[in-house]
């Protein structure tokens, strides 16, 4: 069984030969053929290479493309990234908004023409034109609330969610308007996408339901319209308190993350049709023991186990991890019974 048949069958509830594996491979990528987080981000056949080792080393049972998820679209509008010669992570030096937008001067992004998209969707086709009959391929995408981060400030965002709801509420539509064009940009591309949106765990669920909620929600049902069946929502960070919310709004895979509280994922989700993908923790992985990473790993697999649409991953692997202690997840989950 390969991984493309292994994870259709997870999704739809059905056993497979073992729990698919799917650790969060990054800034990662660029470690694995020696080359700097940026060097490979910036790089279309660097970041081909990456994604090709990364299968080649790890067996994962998805490939998603990507290093720096969280500037792409942000970059493509207008906002700064700087880049490293060092192993650090591309990150946001400027934001588009100083002062609040005038939302009639913004301009949407070109997926085909604008920044780094698409290079991300020209590795994406070549990846699955060479490995797509045997694993699922999909693009990055970063979340609406996110995205609204980049472009103003995570800071200044959360004080605009109490000060000036409506504001917000106008910054998230025209998010979601520029998530989906992108978003059919891959889907032409036959791939899949992972929308990633943890600025969502710094919220309370209240703030969550009136302002990023209903977004969330036009998002998936605008992808579960034109036929993407695996449609992933990855927040990072403790949303314990939001997975109630997170299993309403047409998406059929999310994330506990090593930190919140996976029995609650599995009562949440025990009704729906919705996969969970619960996450070792990173900074463990990184630095061991492998005894260490094995015990933790073999605790979640015992709780996950449980439920048929379960998932094992592990939060961003940093950029040094040494492959061996990444290596033992992947043997454990091949060795569970």
């Amino acid at each position: 069984m390969n991984s493309l048949q292994r994870m259709k069958l997870v999704l739809s509830g059905k056993k497979a030969d073992r729990i698919p594996w799917v650790p969060a491979i990054y800034e990662h990528k660029a470690f694995l053929i020696n080359k700097t987080p940026s060097e490979v981000a910036c790089n279309a056949e660097l970041l081909y290479q990456a994604v090709i080792e990364e299968f080649s080393v790890y067996q994962p049972d998805i490939l998603t493309i990507g290093v720096d998820v969280y500037n792409i679209e942000a970059e493509a509008m207008g906002c700064k990234v700087k880049f490293y010669k060092t192993n650090d992570i591309p990150a946001i030096s400027e934001h588009v908004f100083s002062q609040k937008a005038n939302f009639r001067n913004l301009r949407t992004p070109n997926p085909l023409k604008d920044g780094r998209m698409p290079l991300i969707i020209e590795v994406g086709k070549r990846v699955l034109h060479k490995l797509g009959k045997a694993i699922m391929v999909r693009g990055a995408m970063c979340g609406p609330f996110s995205l609204a981060s980049s472009l103003c400030g995570s800071e200044k965002l959360l004080i605009l969610t109490l000060r000036d709801p409506n504001y917000v509420k106008h910054l998230m539509e025209f998010c979601t308007r520029v998530l989906i064009i992108f978003g059919q940009a891959y889907l032409n591309a036959d791939l899949g996408i992972a929308v990633f949106d943890s600025m969502c765990s710094l919220v309370s669920p209240l703030i969550y339901k009136k302002l990023i909620m209903p977004y969330h929600n036009e998002l998936m049902l605008s992808f579960c319209e034109k036929g993407l069946e695996h449609r992933a929502l990855i927040i990072g960070g403790n949303t314990t308190a939001l997975a109630e919310c997170l299993t309403k709004v047409n998406a059929n895979q999310v994330l506990c993350d090593y930190n919140a509280d996976l029995e609650y994922y599995i009562k949440a989700t025990e009704n729906t049709e919705i996969a969970v993908k619960a996450n070792i923790d990173p900074e463990l992985i990184q630095r061991g023991p492998i005894e260490k990473i094995i015990e933790t790993g073999s605790k979640i697999l015992e709780v996950g186990s449980r439920m048929p649409r379960f998932i094992l991953g592990s939060g961003v692997i940093p950029y040094n991890t040494p492959k061996v202690h990444v290596l033992a997840l992947k043997k454990l989950i091949e060795d569970y019974k």
